[in-house]
């Protein structure tokens, strides 16, 4: 099936306008030379954008597992000082004398 010229000079013309005129016009140059728009000439820029977007979700995915990790080791650490913390009271507790201590002579006894 041939494209009549008048429609091919009109598509041209908005290839060549428009910010995706590259793209366009490899598609006039498919649909002109009689190939089906899924030809190879397309693998490469479809390729280049999966290759990017896979580039994109592996630093977010790298970044994302080295927030965690800061996140677990951060975390620890606030655990175990709290721990310390936890243990260091009781152990002054225990060797501090009472408030509520009873002595023998103590009136109330």
């Amino acid at each position: 099936m041939r494209l009549n010229h008048k429609y091919f000079s009109n598509l041209n013309n908005i290839a060549n306008s428009s910010p995706q005129g590259i793209m366009k016009v490899s598609i006039l140059e498919s649909i002109t030379n009689g190939f089906h728009l899924c030809c190879r000439s397309f693998e490469p820029v479809a390729s280049a954008h999966i290759l990017k977007e896979l580039d994109e979700l592996k630093t977010k995915t790298k970044k994302t597992i080295i927030e965690d990790v800061e996140k677990v080791k951060r975390l620890e650490s606030e655990d175990r000082n709290a721990l310390n913390r936890a243990v260091g009271i009781w152990k002054a507790g225990r060797d501090a004398p009472h408030k509520d201590a009873k002595f023998a002579t103590d009136a109330s006894i």
